[in-house]
């Protein structure tokens, strides 16, 4: 689906061109490119449905489905279905109920034999931010390119608090929603498709993760 069209004549546009390649009409980027959700993709309610994943570490309750994360500094991920999505509006909502919790979305996670690739974004209530990341790793390698690191925003909730996750992607564009603020606009080309999935981190310490449900629509 065409996410970004000319207002003027309707054509699709590549987002940053100086004009229309069809009617010609200079444009101007930044504060006007919204990326809005369509029709959903899923819905999922973790207080009945089953976490993807598989991790043993897990318990299903009334309110969502506790991780427990035992290691230091460690990642629990799990993938939806979808496997090829290029555009679309990922959400995840969470509460971290420890200070070294964090949680968040991979999109456009990819796969050549043992190898991934994938856009994160998490938010650290305990400080109160959010980070973007592109990641590749290997069997026990991982490498990690900062888009976004350790940004303050007021509309993240803290400790034991819910709060809500989201990216919404459409061609190189990318656009983080917080709590239903949109908090920032990035451009950047790197992975074109891939799945999308939840992640939950620990970090200095042992951590739990209450997800309590995520949803992905088109963008539009």
């Amino acid at each position: 689906m065409k996410v970004m069209s000319c207002e003027r004549c309707g054509g699709p546009l590549t987002y940053g061109a100086a004009f229309c390649a069809y009617c010609r009409t200079p444009l101007q980027w930044g504060r006007h490119v919204v990326i809005e959700r369509g029709e959903p993709y899923f819905v999922y309610d973790f207080s009945r449905d089953p976490l993807p994943g598989g991790w043993k570490s897990i318990q299903q309750r009334h309110d969502g489905t506790l991780i427990d994360i035992e290691k230091d500094n460690w990642e629990l991920w799990g993938q939806f279905g979808a496997k090829q999505v290029r555009d679309g509006c990922m959400a995840v909502r969470g509460v971290a109920m420890d200070p070294d919790g964090s949680f968040g979305v991979y999109v456009r996670l990819h796969q050549e034999g043992e190898a991934k690739t994938v856009y994160q974004v998490k938010v650290y209530p305990a400080f109160r931010v959010w980070r973007m990341r592109r990641e590749s790793w290997w069997k026990t390698k991982t490498y990690v390119d900062v888009i976004n690191d350790w940004e303050f925003h007021s509309a993240i909730r803290g400790v034991g608090q819910v709060n809500d996750v989201e990216l919404r992607f459409a061609d190189s564009v990318f656009q983080i929603v917080l709590n239903e603020v949109r908090v920032a606009t990035i451009v950047d080309a790197s992975f074109g498709f891939g799945g999308i999935a939840w992640v939950a981190a620990s970090h200095s310490a042992r951590s739990r993760i209450l997800l309590q449900n995520a949803a992905c629509w088109r963008a539009r």
